[in-house]
């Protein structure tokens, strides 16, 4: 990820409970045994923020192969990765915006 804001919120828990954290959480999900694996970026501030994802998918499970990479979005399509097990990409999210992207071990 690149340079990342904080938020500064109330969590309301029983009182005041001020938290700081980043703008842009992220995380993947790994199904090994389909050679799949989601990655997601969620921005919680009002303003879009640019970020580069990477993702090391060998690391998550999945075989040292080429990926097929789909967003999970309307505009989704796939779009066949040349690198093994590596994927990145350099993405502006939106305010208030959740992107999802799922990758598959292109097989043999």
């Amino acid at each position: 990820l690149g340079e990342i804001p904080k938020l500064r919120a109330d969590w309301q828990w029983g009182g005041t409970m001020w938290v700081t954290t980043d703008a842009v959480f992220r995380g993947c999900w790994a199904i090994p045994r389909e050679k799949r694996l989601l990655v997601l970026a969620v921005n919680a501030a009002e303003e879009p923020i640019p970020v580069r994802i990477e993702v090391d998918a060998a690391r998550w499970g999945l075989p040292d192969r080429p990926l097929t990479v789909r967003r999970l979005d309307a505009e989704a399509g796939e779009v066949p990765q040349d690198s093994p097990a590596n994927w990145g990409v350099d993405v502006v999210l939106p305010p208030a915006s959740v992107y999802a992207w799922e990758l598959r071990s292109v097989e043999p």
